[in-house]
């Protein structure tokens, strides 16, 4: 297991670039800062950090970056012939390519959400004095919203980036820009979720906050969700062990 976790950290350090990474941090503080300081003061500052995360402009950009940075990553990986040669078989590479995609979206991801949490805390605590709330429930309730978006945003680029190789380059710039304008363009009801006949399919209701009836329900939907787009990674994945030849980036 610690062997495992010390080999992806490898694969961090092998394919990261410092400067690329600084321009990321500078971006996702330019959109955190303009995007924090637009949200009105009538939000609780409990809900403030997640209300952030969940906002159209944060999510649209973020979406973008991590897409184009991970294009970035991947571009490096595949130019490193001598590495891709020594796999047995293209399902191996395919592998790879998921394994990189997740532990930089994750990455990225983690990276963005800390910032963000900083500027919450100066933008409530400090400039507008609210004290601190350790309503154990909504801490809990607010980590597992931040996990959920990030676990969403992974299964979504990951998909993506399959798209990428198993078929042009533009084809998969096309769907990426075709899902984040369709999650910004869909009709979404706002009726509480209440039983698991309501229960929503469309991935955008799990980069948002809706009313469930209960947590169970919320989670469990969610677990859904994941499972629905798991499937379509593996089929996705099938479809490109088929093709003679697989994209290079």
């Amino acid at each position: 297991m610690i062997k495992e976790l010390k080999n992806k950290f490898n694969i961090l350090k092998v394919y990261f670039n410092l400067n690329e990474y600084k321009m990321f941090l500078v971006f996702v503080f330019s959109i955190s800062f303009f995007n924090l300081f637009n949200i009105s003061n009538n939000v609780n500052a409990s809900n403030v950090f997640i209300f952030s995360l969940s906002t159209t402009m944060y999510q649209l950009i973020l979406f973008i970056l991590i897409f184009i940075y991970l294009i970035l990553i991947l571009k490096r990986f595949d130019r490193n012939l001598f590495s891709i040669i020594r796999y047995e078989n293209k399902s191996i590479y395919i592998d790879k390519i998921i394994t990189i995609t997740s532990i930089y979206c994750v990455f990225y991801y983690l990276s963005a959400i800390t910032i963000n949490f900083i500027l919450v805390f100066i933008r409530s605590y400090l400039f507008y004095n609210f004290s601190l709330n350790f309503d154990v429930y909504l801490i809990l309730y607010n980590i597992f919203t931040v996990i959920k978006y990030g676990i969403m945003i992974n299964l979504l680029l990951t998909i993506s980036i399959l798209i990428y190789k198993c078929f042009l380059e533009i084809v998969g710039t096309l769907f990426f820009t075709f899902l984040i304008l369709l999650k910004e363009g869909y009709p979404y009801s706002f009726e509480p979720i209440n039983s698991f006949g309501s229960v929503k399919l469309f991935y955008g209701y799990y980069l948002n906050s809706f009313q469930y009836g209960n947590i169970f329900l919320e989670i469990s939907s969610f677990l859904l969700e994941c499972c629905i787009l798991i499937l379509l990674i593996l089929i996705l994945k099938k479809i490109i062990l088929r093709k003679k030849v697989i994209s290079v980036l």
